[in-house]
């Protein structure tokens, strides 16, 4: 009598366990933060540290485990200049969208959600360190890991899954209730641009810009535009840019992929497979739990 032999298939099953691995360091690295805080230790260059660690340690070992092979090539190719004209619309599909999802979130349920601008910068701490650890550490090691690593993992089983949920797993990395829709919004856009452009240094760079904002223009941009009511027309301004941008991303999308038809690009983006769907993996409640679990006791 034989036995039924049961495979464990790849990315559906094992990606959501490296996720899994890589909100416990975060949230541990958490703790770790404030006791360097608190002990005098230079605090920035202890996130930077802290970020690498946790991104690039599971990976490592994840991809040593997986034979050095993942489900389909990493999105690394260099940004190539007829997409030039796609990725500033999609820039500005980017942060009009922030912008405008903030304002109806705090219009409309009173939440605002917290940046990296809350936190005090001494003066005598050199610049390039908040930076560093703001917005270049995070800008690589996300992007790596996020649009790299998970989305590659998953586009075998169709792009627009591997996009929604490398996109949920990015905001579940953020642990919070009230940011959870923008952070969603914000991997959905830089998978969309990671996925079109074959690459992900564009959203590398528009990840950076965002911190950078969010760093020095933060206080700013929520005192003069949620709390100002006279601020009608930069409201007006802003869905017409959202739009206008949104028209030309999709057409300038259409450009790009008549342009691989007729010369097919090196990287591939796969195959969609028959077999079980990503959606229907029983690790994926793995990062699910832990978000809501981390989320709720930190909050």
């Amino acid at each position: 009598m034989s036995k039924k032999v049961i495979k464990i298939s790849g990315a559906a099953f094992t990606a959501p366990i490296l996720v899994l691995f890589v909100m416990i360091l975060l949230w541990a690295s958490g703790a770790y933060l404030k006791r360097a805080s608190a002990s005098g230790e230079n605090v920035f260059l202890s996130l930077c540290i802290v970020q690498i660690i946790a991104f690039f340690a599971p990976t490592l070992l994840y991809y040593q485990l997986k034979h050095r092979k993942l489900s389909t090539s990493l999105l690394v190719s260099p940004i190539r200049v007829s997409h030039g004209v796609f990725v500033v619309f999609a820039a500005l599909l980017f942060f009009t969208g922030q912008i405008l999802l903030r304002y109806f979130m705090f219009k409309f349920f009173g939440v605002t959600v917290s940046n990296t601008s809350t936190v005090t910068i001494s003066e005598n701490v050199p610049p390039i360190q908040p930076i560093l650890a703001f917005c270049v550490i995070p800008a690589v090691c996300e992007e790596i890991f996020f649009r790299g690593v998970i989305l590659s993992e998953y586009r075998s089983y169709g792009l627009l899954k591997a996009i929604i949920i490398s996109s949920v797993f990015f905001a579940f990395s953020h642990f919070s209730f009230e940011g959870f829709f923008l952070y969603l919004f914000a991997g959905f856009m830089l998978a969309f641009i990671t996925s079109v452009c074959r690459s992900v240094f564009p959203a590398m760079i528009l990840h950076f810009a965002n911190n950078m904002l969010d760093l020095y223009a933060g206080d700013i941009f929520e005192n003069s535009v949620w709390y100002d009511t006279n601020m009608y027309f930069f409201r007006f301004m802003i869905i017409l840019i959202f739009l206008i941008s949104l028209w030309r991303v999709f057409s300038r999308m259409q450009h790009i992929y008549i342009q691989y038809s007729e010369k097919p690009p090196k990287e591939s983006l796969g195959v969609t497979k028959p077999a079980s769907g990503a959606f229907r993996s029983s690790t994926l409640l793995l990062p699910i739990g832990a978000y809501l679990l981390i989320t709720a006791i930190s909050g």
